[in-house]
């Protein structure tokens, strides 16, 4: 009997070493936008609150517009497609002071989160612990206060979303997945203490833009010495285990980002939609 599929599209592609395909960020709020990624390909949609649209009750809105209720007839399973990830507007340092927007931001149904300017081990740890509900035998610090408001999007019962609703890989059960940007000098600098001293990261994003004028390109995210360090963060994650993503640029195409050892691609334009889909067929074929 084949195994239930995975809620969280994303940690199912990961565990099974089938590359994502992913949306850069999409504004929150853009709904025949994000009507129309519901009907692609792509793997994983990251809605936008960084920048803008920091409104819940918008990014509510956001996530009914994603669901495209004949794929999930076709499918005939709860998996999320494409998983909605939402990137928040807290920085890692001040994770451990904002849990809030943590706990608003997974109580709007999202299936992950992503943390801009990851810079620390203590940044990551204070990410998973807001993500993570008290559990009986955890005692790494899990703050999230219950709801089970997100339950009745992810399709599942009150205790069926207590179970699920936890961070992988920490928990190899869990559907929250937690990615971290790094997208500074001091990042890159402290990666390979992140990765080895928190273990709820289950995604790094080599973010060229900020990284690019941490370094003094500003914004000239094709520049050697900046896809230098993009590549010096996929190296330090395959050292430690951990998937890595990268975006696609003017220079650097998504199937060349797959080839260079990206676990993850993020398209730089979401309406690409022939390129993804085509791409995800042919991957589909070559792993079936």
């Amino acid at each position: 009997m084949a195994s239930t599929p995975r809620l969280n599209r994303v940690i199912d592609s990961l565990i099974h070493k089938k590359p994502v395909l992913s949306t850069n960020c999409v504004p929150n709020g853009s709904f025949a936008e994000l009507a129309a990624i519901g009907r692609s390909s792509y793997d994983m949609v990251i809605l936008e609150m960084e920048h803008r649209g920091f409104d819940f009750s918008m990014l509510r809105q956001s996530m009914q517009a994603l669901l495209n209720r004949q794929r999930i007839q076709a499918q005939s399973t709860l998996q999320a497609s494409p998983t909605p990830l939402v990137r928040i507007p807290v920085y890692g340092r001040e994770l451990a002071y904002n849990q809030w927007v943590v706990k608003q931001t997974l109580d709007s149904g999202a299936y992950g989160l992503v943390i801009p300017h990851l810079e620390s081990p203590e940044a990551a740890l204070a990410a998973a612990n807001a993500a993570r509900f008290p559990r009986p035998g955890y005692d790494g610090g899990g703050t999230r206060g219950w709801s089970d408001s997100a339950a009745e999007y992810w399709g599942l019962s009150s205790d069926a979303f207590y179970e699920k609703a936890d961070v992988w890989p920490i928990n190899p059960d869990g559907e929250i997945l937690l990615v971290g940007i790094i997208e500074s000098v001091e990042g890159v600098k402290q990666l390979p203490a992140i990765l080895e001293q928190s273990k709820g990261i289950g995604l790094i994003w080599a973010g060229a833009g900020d990284l690019s004028t941490s370094m003094g390109f500003n914004n000239q995210t094709s520049h050697p010495e900046v896809e230098r360090a993009v590549l010096q963060i996929r190296d330090t994650c395959k050292k430690f285990g951990v998937a890595c993503a990268a975006s696609t640029s003017a220079t650097v195409s998504a199937e060349q980002r797959i080839d260079q050892g990206f676990d993850a691609v993020l398209f730089a334009h979401a309406r690409m939609f022939d390129t993804v889909n085509q791409m995800a067929a042919s991957i589909a074929a070559r792993q079936s």
